[in-house]
């Protein structure tokens, strides 16, 4: 279907008022450059625990525990970070997770580095666990929000990934900054994966109504992964927490498709932009991850099937057998290697290209703060 006159007009209209969202996005953060008692509204230790950027290496904290520890010299001790979890049900995390262990035991069955990194959850009750924490990484809401706080960008200027990358690694030419590259595409390669085969969904919902001619209204209703559930660690590897609304089951109940992952303009810039040798090789990475998946979709449905008989989990809310096919269906066991890459081309345009990512961005900033 070809694309209609009214139909370009209102995208323009749309990019427009992302642009003025943004430039007042820029206006407001330059304040804080200039009155530092506004700074306390977004003190980063107070409201947010990953906010405490790399204060302390894991490693040299569980040194520093071990001895003081009695136990300390026990050949079997360890230190483990975790979140003790009430009034809700993590049996759907747990879940996840264990798809999640499955998508890394085929990567490294076939020898690829795409990496994802499935914590451990521990259900104690139908309302209780625990679930392990993401040592040495923070959220990238939290790495942004350090660095308008300690005043890292300069006259109001836009703080982004790349300025993050360029902070921690050097150079965008130096070999730790290469390095560090190369970690983010193989992160970002597992994590698009795991989003678009788990059908991954967020906690908010906007929608937003366009009255076109008194004739009709377009409505983009917009669930995505914010940045506040997307950490980056020391060495520049995405994680991925929260799965909450997955499979079926999103914010609202709301049955609507948008992108197949979140592919942020940041994101494109820190591989160098889409002309890029890095961005190449993540386009690899995505189209090998997805072949060798396919070899694992029978125990990973399997799974699905044993969860979902008599489950009350909210991401088999649409039916088990339906939640089982469709995930089935994501492989594209259709199609052969040659068209399954170009298959993979193209959810990664839409990834790129798609308008929702960019709308729900600046909605998570001014409803809920997140940068």
């Amino acid at each position: 279907m070809g694309t209609s006159a009214d139909t370009l007009q209102i995208r323009s209209r749309i990019l427009k008022e992302i642009k003025d969202l943004q430039g007042a996005r820029l206006l407001k953060k330059r304040v804080l450059f200039d009155n530092d008692d506004q700074l306390a509204d977004i003190e980063r230790t107070e409201d947010d625990p990953s906010a405490h950027l790399f204060l302390e290496d894991f490693d040299l904290k569980t040194e520093r525990i071990r001895k003081s520890s009695p136990w300390g010299q026990h050949p079997s001790w360890r230190l483990l970070s975790v979140i003790v979890k009430c009034r809700d049900d993590l049996r759907q995390e747990q879940l996840a997770c264990q798809i999640i262990s499955e998508f890394r035991r085929a990567w490294v069955v076939a020898g690829l580095p795409l990496f994802v990194h499935p914590f451990r959850v521990l259900v104690t009750s139908r309302t209780s666990g625990l679930v392990e924490t993401i040592p040495n990484a923070t959220s990238i809401h939290s790495i942004k929000k350090y660095a308008y706080t300690t005043k890292l960008a300069y006259g109001g200027t836009e703080y982004t990934l790349k300025d993050h990358f360029a902070k921690e690694f050097g150079p965008v030419d130096s070999p730790r900054y290469r390095a560090a590259q190369s970690r983010f595409a193989n992160s970002l390669a597992g994590y698009s994966l795991v989003c678009y085969f788990l059908n991954l969904k967020d906690r908010f919902v906007f929608k937003f109504i366009l009255l076109h001619k008194r004739t009709f209204k377009i409505y983009f209703i917009i669930y995505f992964r914010h940045d506040g559930n997307i950490l980056l660690d020391r060495e520049g590897r995405l994680i991925h927490i929260d799965y909450g609304f997955m499979l079926s089951n999103s914010p609202g109940s709301v049955k609507f498709e948008t992108a197949p992952f979140k592919m942020t303009q940041e994101y494109i810039d820190v591989l160098g932009g889409v002309d890029s040798d890095a961005f190449d090789a993540f386009q690899v990475m995505l189209q090998q991850g997805f072949r060798a998946l396919r070899e694992r979709v029978d125990s990973m449905a399997l799974l699905l099937e044993i969860m979902h008989h008599s489950s009350s989990m909210p991401c088999f809310i649409a039916g088990g057998d339906y939640v089982v096919t469709a995930f089935r269906e994501r492989f594209r066991l259709d199609l052969r290697d040659d068209e399954l890459d170009v298959f993979v081309d193209g959810i990664l345009t839409d990834a790129c290209t798609n308008l929702s990512t960019q709308l729900y961005d600046q909605y998570q900033y001014y409803t809920n703060g997140i940068l």
